[in-house]
């Protein structure tokens, strides 16, 4: 989908993407070379950003190129301002609420010429008919082919072009919605607390809206289950004698029936055969299937091994659960589609960087998992897989950051302990990281001694023997710019050594 902007509009979010990885001025040649383009082509972009963005910073000097968001900017909403400024993307839109425009009159809502419009249904044709199954249909402009991947289409775009505080749903009612939502997981006959928060029913009530504007144009999903499971003919039932419908007509009746087909229609996919809310609907189906069982017992056997080898308690019953359920419904769940934004893709990123090695394993766990359960290996739904189990891991990051970035330093100073106490106190205001500092106060000193001391990092103001084995940095009485940076790479060093 990423190929329905325009060739320059893809180059400046790339522009963009690149510098934010970058610790550090970037030069434009250096990124003229990344993007296979020109410096001169760089700056005109960086022109471009300047005069249309206010969400981030683009400096530069001698150095280079250094991008900086503004406090309340982010990535997210970067893509979301790109996605709802492409005209392909307008057209989707446009055409998703009202399905009987003609190009003329589409062209007038955009403001732009009918050529452009004719133009940009090419351009989305071209990308959705060999990839989606799908082709948009003119006079009136209406699109049409596989609903599901349709309907996938708008769960990514309105989930990423609008922020969670957003509801362009215009023609239903939200607040109507909302109360409708609580009362169905008030009827709801499993307890769900553990899986439901704000940011859940955000994303079901924007596919849920999907759903219904397809439904109400007559566009329908056509694997209906062949059967059903006892607990969604239950959930009909209560629906019906709850008399909970989130969608009424003026009149205050509602416009559907809580009937097998509108229920799949409107609740997919997040109320359908083999969505797994709880550990009861679990069991259920472990016991129904062996597969199952037996993969759910070998990743539980895999995360507790490891759970032991970190030290790091983690619910094995509970991961197992969120997986089951993420996997259930991940080829079209909101929070696993993305157009622009990779939410996955960019957590793990930087989760890796920290922790290459835990990243490693915990992936290996996932992708063996996958395997026992018959299912892809495709990278966004591993790390969906992944990015569920490192989020739903309680203290995980806590815990593994306080084993690998704890730091114990001992000070020794050859003038007094007074001074050594003076270095500590500057050296840790100088730092980004925050270790635990010790004052050699002993009355002797040796290699043996110094070699038993059971830090991670020694600072002195005096030379050491080679054959001291512990790491160690000697600085000046008063410590320099250039002594912080030492001691800032000793530490970098002790880190990556112990994360990779």
């Amino acid at each position: 989908m990423r190929n329905l902007l325009s060739s320059s509009e893809r180059r400046r979010l790339e522009l963009i993407e690149t510098l934010l990885v970058m610790d550090d001025w970037t030069t434009l040649e250096w990124l003229a070379s990344k993007l296979n383009t020109n410096s001169r082509t760089i700056r005109e972009d960086i022109k471009y950003f300047r005069t249309k963005f206010d969400d981030f910073t683009i400096s530069t000097n001698h150095d280079g190129v250094r991008i900086e968001f503004v406090p309340d900017g982010g990535l997210k909403r970067f893509y979301g301002q790109i996605l709802r400024g492409s005209l392909p993307f307008n057209v989707l839109e446009e055409i998703f609420f009202d399905e009987n425009l003609s190009v003329d009159e589409l062209a007038d809502k955009l403001y732009v010429s009918v050529s452009s419009i004719y133009r940009a249904i090419r351009q989305i044709n071209n990308i959705l008919t060999d990839n989606y199954k799908a082709t948009i249909k003119t006079n009136p402009c209406r699109l049409i082919g596989n609903e599901k991947n349709i309907r996938n289409i708008y769960y990514a775009y309105f989930k990423e072009a609008y922020s969670i505080l957003e509801w362009p749903f215009q023609a239903i009612n939200e607040d109507d919605f909302n109360q409708s939502f609580k009362s169905l997981l008030r009827i709801f006959p499993f307890d769900i607390s553990h899986v439901v928060d704000f940011a859940y029913v955000e994303s079901v009530k924007i596919g849920v809206a999907v759903n219904k504007i397809r439904y109400s144009a007559n566009h329908l999903l056509t694997d209906l289950p062949a059967e059903e499971t006892a607990w969604s003919t239950q959930l009909i039932e209560l629906l019906n004698s709850h008399q909970v419908n989130p969608f009424l007509s003026p009149n205050g009746k509602p416009l559907y029936e809580n009937s097998r087909e509108s229920f799949y229609q409107l609740y997919s996919p997040f109320l359908t055969i083999q969505t797994v809310f709880s550990e009861e609907m679990l069991l259920v189906q472990r016991k129904e299937n062996s597969q199952l069982d037996k993969a759910i017992n070998t990743f539980v056997s895999d995360i507790l091994r490891y759970s032991d080898e970190l030290g790091i308690t983690v619910n094995a019953d509970v991961a197992a659960l969120a997986l089951i359920g993420t996997f259930s419904i991940e080829s079209d769940d909101p929070n696993n589609l993305f157009i622009l934004f990779d939410r996955d893709y960019h957590f793990i990123r930087d989760f890796e960087n920290r922790f290459p090695a835990v990243t490693d394993r915990i992936r290996k766990i996932i992708i063996t998992f996958r395997q026992n359960l018959r299912l892809d290996l495709e990278e966004k739904n591993v790390n969906h897989g992944l990015y569920t189990l490192l989020t739903i891991w309680e203290d995980l990051f806590t815990q593994i950051n306080e084993i690998y970035y704890s730091l114990k330093v001992t000070i020794i100073s050859d003038g007094h302990k007074s001074h050594g106490k003076f270095l500590a106190d500057f050296i840790n205001s100088q730092l980004k990281v925050n270790p635990q500092f010790t004052v050699y106060n002993k009355l002797s000193i040796s290699v043996d001694e110094l070699d038993k001391i059971g830090s991670d990092l020694i600072i002195t103001n005096f030379e050491l023997p080679q054959d001291v084995t512990t790491p160690n940095v000697m600085i000046e009485h008063f410590p320099t710019k250039k002594d912080i940076q030492h001691i800032e790479e000793s530490v970098r060093f002790i880190f990556n050594d112990r994360t990779s």
